[in-house]
C-alpha cells in the first residue's frame, strides 16, 4: 500500500470500536471439551427461549434451526512479550446467542477469523468487499471485507493432534472457498494482521491479509456464483487500491468494525515498512 493511501485510510479508520488484543509472534491455545457451567434456572430459561426460536424459525423458513457447536474463549493472556495464549471451551449456538439476551447470564465470548482479500492485476492492486445478508447475526446488512466466519472446533481438535496444522489459517482458507468460490490453492499467501475482540457481539477475531492469484473477471464470476449458491452476501464490489480512501469514506458508517480495524492495521504496517 502506497504512503498516501495508507495515511488516508489511517485517518478514516481510527475509530473502529474493536479492542486490539495483541500483534503476537505466535498464537498458542489449550482446549477442553467443557461446557460453560450455568445455573439450573438459566438453563431452563435458555431451553424455553430456544424452543420459541425453533418454532418461529420453522414457521417462517420451513426448516429446523441449526444448533452448531462453537468454541468459546474462557481466557486470554499475553505470555512474555509476543505470545498470545487462548483457552477454549465448547458451547453451541443456542447458548452463545441466548445468554446475550439474559441480563444475569455470564458472557460467552466466541472466536472466528476475518480476512482482507487482495490481488494484483496488470500492476494494480485490488481489494474485495461484500454486503452481508440482512438475516445474518450481528453484522447483517453491513459492508465487510471477505471472508469471515466462526472457528470450527474440529480444526482445534486437529491442531492438537498435528502441531503443523494452524487452525486459524485453515479456517480462513475454508471460509475463502465458501464465501468467494475460488479454490484455496489460488491463495498465494496469508499474512497475519491482528487479533481483536468486539464487546458488542462478544467475539474474538484473528485477521489475515489474503493475497490471491486471480483477476477482476475471474473474481467477479466466482463471487457471483458463490452469492447465488450460499446467499451469505447480497452484493459485492472490487475496489482498486488508489480508490480505497474514497470508497471507505463513502461507506464508513456501513463498514463493519472488524473491517475498519483490519484496514487500519494494514495501513499502519505499510507506513512502518
Amino acid at each position: 500500500m502506497d504512503k498516501e493511501t495508507a495515511i488516508a485510510i489511517r485517518e478514516l479508520c481510527t475509530s473502529h470500536g474493536c479492542e486490539i488484543i495483541a500483534n503476537p509472534r505466535a498464537i498458542r491455545f489449550d482446549f477442553e471439551e467443557e461446557q460453560p457451567v450455568l445455573t439450573t434456572e438459566l438453563e431452563q430459561t435458555i431451553e424455553r427461549l430456544w424452543a420459541e426460536q425453533v418454532r418461529a424459525h420453522k414457521t417462517k423458513n420451513g426448516r429446523e434451526l441449526l444448533n452448531n457447536q462453537f468454541l468459546y474463549v474462557k481466557d486470554h493472556r499475553v505470555v512474555g512479550e509476543k505470545d498470545l495464549y487462548l483457552e477454549f471451551g465448547i458451547t453451541d449456538w443456542k447458548h452463545y446467542s441466548l445468554v446475550k439476551t439474559i441480563p444475569e447470564a455470564p458472557i460467552l465470548w466466541t472466536i472466528g477469523t476475518t480476512g482482507v482479500i487482495t490481488f494484483n492485476e496488470a500492476g494494480k492492486r485490488y481489494y474485495v468487499f461484500a454486503t452481508r445478508n440482512a438475516n445474518s447475526s450481528n453484522i447483517g446488512g453491513r459492508l465487510e471485507a471477505l471472508p469471515g466466519g466462526y472457528l470450527e472446533p474440529r480444526l482445534i481438535r486437529l491442531a492438537l493432534q498435528d502441531p503443523l496444522s494452524d487452525p486459524f489459517k485453515e479456517n480462513t482458507r475454508k471460509e475463502f472457498e465458501e464465501e468467494v468460490g475460488l479454490p484455496k490453492d489460488s491463495i498465494i499467501s496469508l499474512s497475519y494482521i491482528e487479533t481483536m475482540r468486539m464487546g458488542r457481539s462478544h467475539d474474538y477475531s484473528v485477521g489475515y491479509l489474503i493475497d490471491v492469484r486471480t483477476n477482476q473477471k475471474d473474481m467477479s464470476a466466482a463471487l457471483e456464483s458463490s452469492a447465488t449458491g450460499r446467499g451469505e452476501h447480497t452484493q459485492y464490489c472490487i475496489i482498486a487500491e488508489s480508490e480505497l480512501p474514497i470508497f471507505i469514506r463513502k461507506n464508513l458508517n456501513s463498514l463493519t468494525p472488524r473491517t475498519k480495524s483490519n484496514f487500519l492495521t494494514i495501513a499502519n504496517n505499510s507506513l512502518l515498512n
